[in-house]
């Protein structure tokens, strides 16, 4: 089973107890006016069943994740082999915020003015304080790491078996 297979199995077993909980908690209460047979009303629920449901399903759950951080912590990925699944996890979103800041920087115009006030002499321009071929080279450094991080993890999580 691969990393992708893996998380859907989990997220079906998450949507599974969602929903075993939402209805325990509508049938184990029920409400029943006076001269009604609240034999013929009463819900069908067991708590001992729910209960032992609820504990199998987070059993499987965790079993499931323990598994899929092993593989995360202990898979290389990429040409160079040098990161793991883990690392890429929490590098992605590191160059991704690197990578909107980079965006701006190289948007800003070398030279532009603000707040301008009608009747005031005074104008105030903001100014760069660095090299926008500095910031361009980074932008597209990360921008390239960022895609082959994203490809690899991609085909890690496609191709690998888990365990």
């Amino acid at each position: 089973m691969t990393s992708k297979e893996l998380n859907k199995k989990i997220k079906a077993l998450t949507e599974e107890k969602e929903n075993l909980l939402e209805k325990e908690k509508k049938a184990s209460v029920f409400h029943c006016s006076v001269g009604e047979d609240e034999r013929k009303i009463r819900p069908d629920y067991d708590f001992n069943q729910t209960q032992k449901r609820l504990y199998a399903i987070d059993d499987e759950i965790r079993k499931l994740k323990h598994e899929l951080n092993i593989f995360n912590s202990t898979t290389y990925i990429g040409d160079d082999r040098k990161t793991t699944i883990d690392e890429a996890l929490i590098e992605i979103p590191q160059l991704s915020q690197r990578k909107a800041t980079l965006k701006e920087m190289a948007n800003r115009l070398e030279r532009e003015r603000v707040n301008q006030q009608y009747g005031n002499t005074i104008v105030d321009y903001e100014i760069i304080n660095y090299n926008p071929l500095s910031v361009q080279e980074q932008y597209k450094y990360v921008s390239e790491r960022l895609d082959t991080l994203q490809k690899a993890l991609d085909k890690a999580n496609s191709n690998i078996e888990v365990g």
